[in-house]
């Protein structure tokens, strides 16, 4: 599961589903490090592309790009830890 998986298909989308997911999602990303809930609501929540990330955050495009990778994994982990318990 990818962040872009809890955002909804349209506007008018805000099933139970959509809400359940986004609630059980929101503890996560307020864990992670500032720098990876910033990068992370750049990228999902306001559409950015990883090189306006890049330059906004002084760093370049293929680093932004693993650290999206790193910060989705540790979100991704922490998801499936907390449906096997």
């Amino acid at each position: 599961m990818v962040l872009g998986d809890l955002l909804p298909a349209d506007e008018g989308d805000d099933g139970p589903e959509t809400v359940l997911d986004a609630m059980s999602v929101q503890p996560l990303l307020a864990a992670l490090p500032p720098r990876d809930q910033l990068i992370l609501a750049m990228r999902y929540f306001r559409g950015c592309t990883q090189q306006q990330i890049a330059d906004e955050i002084g760093v370049t495009q293929m680093q932004v790009s693993r650290l999206i990778r790193q910060a989705l994994d540790s979100l991704r982990h922490e998801l499936e830890a907390g449906t096997s318990s």
